[in-house]
């Protein structure tokens, strides 16, 4: 299994979890994405908290479970992922212009527990996932991006080098709202480098991402 795959297995979760779907709430609440992508400032700011498909930014939330062995004794046979994403809805191609925040957590049992115990207020490891049973335990968080041309990149490319990175989470909150199918709303600020296949790299700073997070199940 590639780098490349467990994206898109994610992708396709995403897809078949939309998970924060609402009805009409009399609040409103603006989510959004704000930050500096290689010295251009972003503002994705999701107009209304219903998330409806004509709006140029929308949210979405993913939750997913994998298998890389049989051999659940010995080893981390499974994972799990957990993300939060805002996206240009109307970007071009088929590729939607987006960047996502993602945790990744080795488990035997692939009870969801474990990876919910992550989610606490405060500065996160960058991690990397697992895409053979070989590959070394690397749990944490990692940012994805797809840019305006439909490039990839992500924290864990290339080199994977985040040694002068930070990632934390200054908020984790109950969500208020019974329209929207996750636990809670984050705010989660970060800085870090981004790497594509071939080892080049883009630098975030002062990046915010406020969405709602975690699935309900």
């Amino acid at each position: 299994m590639s780098n490349k795959a467990v994206i898109l297995v994610l992708l396709s979760l995403n897809a078949l979890l939309p998970g924060c779907k609402k009805e009409t709430h009399k609040q409103s609440i603006q989510f959004y994405f704000r930050g500096t992508i290689n010295g251009i400032h972003k503002d994705w700011t999701v107009a209304d908290y219903k998330n409806g498909d004509d709006l140029k930014y929308r949210y979405n939330v993913g939750s997913g479970l994998g298998t890389l062995s049989s051999d659940c004794v010995n080893t981390f046979c499974k994972y799990m992922i957990e993300d939060a994403e805002v996206f240009q809805n109307n970007g071009p191609g088929p590729t939607k212009n987006y960047i996502a925040a993602s945790f990744y957590i080795s488990s035997k049992t692939g009870d969801r527990n474990e990876i919910l115990d992550q989610f606490t207020s405060g500065k996160k490891t960058f991690g990397k996932p697992r895409v053979t049973i070989d590959d070394p335990v690397k749990d944490g968080v990692y940012v994805y991006y797809i840019d305006e041309n439909g490039k990839e990149w992500s924290s864990y490319f290339g080199s994977g080098d985040q040694s002068e990175s930070i990632f934390e989470i200054e908020e984790l909150a109950l969500q208020p709202f019974t329209e929207i199918n996750c636990m809670n709303i984050w705010n989660a600020r970060f800085s870090c480098d981004l790497y594509d296949y071939s080892g080049n790299s883009i630098h975030l700073d002062k990046c915010e991402l406020f969405t709602p997070f975690l699935l309900k199940k």
